[in-house]
């Protein structure tokens, strides 16, 4: 999910990501999730602490922690007497020039996703410590917790990015820059406030968001954009301090709910279909549990069942792919799982029903099986279905309405791509079924109706006339013939006056 910026602006509440962690800043460290041991600090200490914390990462410090380095050391130097060469002191002074350089820089270099993970990345600020503190313990801890509750594909990173660091990402720009140093897909980023609203203290949120995928066309890029906004909201989070821990705790879950279906619908587009299950169907599996009083999660949860029927669809694409380009050798054990699971997820729907029908039909030739699944579709405008319905009826031997169909398909399908593929299948179920002779009718029928080709459509009426009885199929025999013979259409000769 490499590639492609997506910006929206969020409320705190409302975020994107379902991570396994690893925290980055240093006095809250976490390793996959094992918390390192709380320990009390002694106060003058921890000033102390909070002292060298603040400066650290300045360039400015390392300039004088050399300087203060290298003046301490050559007085101690000389005063060893140790009768070495000058050049013995230089190289001795440029070793720990370069060994306190290299600490420096692995202490204040952008913490980065490791390969094969996700990066969630958290950067707040706030013109208060004590309330970037709180928010610290109470809402980012809060989020670490629930989204290290999923096994995923990916596993999740998580980052929250040292204050310093933070406190520079003021524009998409600088939020974009971050998001590359530390090979993240999704930064979250904003401060934090301390305001009175009716005359009590809160902690006000206001964020933004960027997600990282695939380079997809630019409507498509527009529309996820637009997917974002309806699931994160632009206004600021208000939260009451007398009653933050249960107002973090709804909007710890709110996030962790509504990342998860950002960075899969990321995934969905781009083409990551195994990993966008996984996010969704953890949603899926909540579905009944998640609160119906915030507006974003009624959103995720009417939407969440069309993006796991698209989902499954992209994976069952990729299957038919390699059953293609395997000369329709079944490689994947997966398939009847998703088909299960489409008509558990949306058994009304018209493309469901349709794909089911195939992989019924070309999985256990289950004709009757595949016929109600296409019954239900009656109804539908698109003509694909009708198509499936011919297919059925001649392989089960009625003409009748196959031809039917196909007549009715001729009278308003619009584009080749389907015929060509209906035909291609008829094709290869003769060349494994050669006794259902019948579907050569269908042939003529799609090449003289659809696809106008009348030459190779005689071709087919003569086959079938061929390797079937008239006395089977007399009806369809007499039309056959009738089609053979018909005369070519004659384009009319413009007169030259």
């Amino acid at each position: 999910m490499l590639g492609l910026i997506t910006h929206a602006r969020i409320n705190v509440i409302q975020i994107l990501s379902a991570i396994r962690v690893t925290s980055l800043e240093p006095p809250r460290q976490t390793a996959k999730f094992h918390e390192a041991p709380t320990t009390q600090m002694n106060p003058s200490l921890k000033e102390l602490y909070e002292l060298i914390e603040k400066f650290w990462y300045r360039r400015l410090t390392l300039f004088l922690i050399l300087v203060l380095a290298v003046t301490s050391y050559v007085p101690l130097y000389s005063s060893l007497n140790l009768n070495l060469p000058l050049t013995a002191l230089i190289g001795s002074i440029f070793f720990i020039i370069v060994l306190i350089t290299l600490i420096w820089r692995l202490t204040t270099r952008v913490p980065q996703t490791p390969k094969n993970s996700v990066g969630f990345i958290v950067a707040l600020s706030s013109e208060d410590k004590k309330a970037y503190e709180q928010i610290a313990i109470d809402f980012v801890d809060k989020i670490r917790e629930l989204i290290s509750q999923g096994d995923y594909i990916y596993p999740f990173y998580f980052i929250e990015l040292p204050r310093y660091y933070s406190k520079q990402i003021k524009t998409p720009s600088d939020a974009l820059e971050f998001l590359k140093r530390a090979r993240g897909h999704f930064l979250i980023y904003g401060k934090v406030r301390v305001r009175r609203i009716s005359g009590k203290p809160h902690h006000v949120l206001n964020l933004r968001t960027l997600v990282r995928h695939l380079p997809v066309p630019l409507e498509i890029s527009k529309e996820f954009s637009k997917e974002i906004g309806s699931v994160i909201p632009t206004s600021n989070i208000s939260i009451e301090m007398d009653n933050e821990l249960e107002e973090f705790d709804i909007t710890s879950e709110w996030v962790s709910v509504a990342a998860r279906y950002v960075i899969g619908v990321a995934a969905l587009i781009s083409r990551d279909f195994t990993y966008a299950r996984t996010l969704f169907e953890s949603i899926w599996e909540e579905k009944q549990r998640l609160a119906n009083d915030v507006a974003a999660i009624k959103i995720i949860k009417n939407r969440i069942g069309p993006r796991l029927v698209e989902t499954y669809l992209g994976l069952i694409y990729l299957i038919e792919r390699e059953w293609e380009r395997s000369a329709k050798v079944l490689v994947s054990d997966k398939l009847e799982e998703y088909l299960n699971r489409l008509a558990e997820v949306a058994p009304d729907n018209y493309q469901v029903r349709t794909t089911r029908a195939f992989w019924t039909f070309v999985l256990k030739r289950d004709v009757h099986a595949a016929k109600a699944e296409i019954e239900r579709c009656r109804n539908n405008r698109d003509t694909t279905w009708r198509f499936s319905d011919a297919f059925l009826s001649a392989y089960g031997g009625d003409l009748s309405n196959a031809e039917k169909q196909y007549k009715a398909i001729g009278e308003r399908h619009a584009g080749m791509e389907v015929p060509f593929q209906v035909e291609g299948f008829i094709v290869w179920i003769l060349e494994k079924e050669p006794e259902k002779a019948q579907l050569y009718y269908c042939l003529g029928l799609i090449n003289w109706m659809i696809k106008g080709d009348k030459e190779s459509a005689k071709k087919d009426f003569q086959t079938f006339l061929e390797n079937t009885k008239a006395t089977d199929y007399p009806e369809q025999h007499t039309r056959a013939n009738s089609y053979i013979r018909a005369e070519p259409e004659r384009k009319k000769r413009k007169r030259v006056t």
